[in-house]
């Protein structure tokens, strides 16, 4: 692909998709640096080009820089409002920083469009729980099971469902005696 792409940019070197295609090739394999010097060229040639927006803000992600990562990745939404990638660095920037109101709108878009992700649905099961949506949260954590159970937000989750199905009886028990009351 790298090859391709060098003959790519050497045929049209004014193409701002082929510098944030390199970003993202020097993004997958962990060099950043030479990822923001590509992103950052690339919006030399285009301020507002969504990818190479979204190629920072996952950055800033990957450094742990969550705030940063949030107001990049919320530019990037503004230019393409359903673009799920910046959805899901974003709802995990809000994760990170214990903010699950905000995690959760994101998080649920990202996890509607990509069903089988290994790990978006354990993480909307513990901003659930933590925003007090049990049924949310026990529903999220059983998608989680059924579809990774094994790496560690699967193993979190398999765990919570006992104690959120307990939780969520009671509730039912007491609703029936309430009911019954009346």
């Amino acid at each position: 692909a790298e090859r391709l792409l060098r003959m790519a940019i050497q045929q049209e070197p004014n193409q701002p998709p082929f510098y944030a295609l390199y970003g993202f090739i020097h993004n997958r394999n962990r060099n950043d640096y030479e990822a923001e010097r590509y992103f950052r060229h690339t919006l030399k040639m285009q301020s507002n080009y969504q990818p190479a927006i979204r190629g920072l803000g996952m950055l800033s992600y990957g450094r742990e820089n969550y705030r940063d990562a949030i107001e990049t990745l919320k530019q990037a939404l503004r230019l393409f409002p359903e673009d799920i990638n910046s959805m899901y660095y974003l709802g995990m920037s809000y994760y990170k920083l214990n903010n699950c109101f905000e995690a959760v709108e994101y998080l649920s878009k990202f996890a509607q469009s990509r069903t089988n992700h290994q790990t978006v649905n354990g993480y909307l099961g513990i901003c659930y729980e933590r925003i007090g949506d049990i049924n949310s949260a026990y529903e999220a954590y059983k998608r989680q099971v059924s579809i990774n159970s094994a790496n560690e937000v699967g193993r979190y989750a398999t765990q919570r469902i006992p104690i959120l199905k307990a939780m969520i009886d009671k509730e039912k028990e007491k609703e029936r005696e309430r009911k019954k009351k009346r």
